[in-house]
């Protein structure tokens, strides 16, 4: 069976899910994003969701792939000392771990976010 991560993502009851004491700040890192039309990755379709049914939420989010605009140019030389920064400052940081990349941030994100990580598991 060629079951896909979006698959996964589409067979998810959302609304259903619940973010008890909202965190004021979400790092959000995995896969693919789009702009429109089709999810890329399994990020994609949460991040999508939480921009058009909970955007009170979706408001406080930041994605991975746009924290370089939010310093100055050269202060963080290495991409994973400034996602360990972020990682730091955020109340919680949802990790998919759906590609190479972010296996990488997994494995960078260990011990900084090891007293903040939350494992969660989907029964296929």
């Amino acid at each position: 069976m060629d079951y896909s991560v979006i698959d996964f993502a589409r067979s998810l009851k959302v609304d259903n899910c619940k973010i008890w004491n909202t965190p004021r700040l979400i790092f959000l890192c995995g896969g693919k994003t789009a702009k429109s039309r089709g999810y890329r990755s399994a990020r994609d379709f949460f991040y999508r969701h939480l921009l058009s049914k909970k955007p009170a939420i979706a408001s406080r989010v930041r994605l991975a792939e746009n924290v370089n605009a939010w310093f100055r140019k050269n202060v963080f030389p290495d991409l994973l000392e400034l996602e360990n920064y972020l990682a730091g400052l955020a109340d919680i940081t949802v990790l998919f771990v759906e590609s190479p990349g972010s296996i990488a941030e997994l494995g960078a994100f260990a011990d900084p976010l090891q007293d903040r990580v939350v494992v969660g598991r989907a029964d296929l």
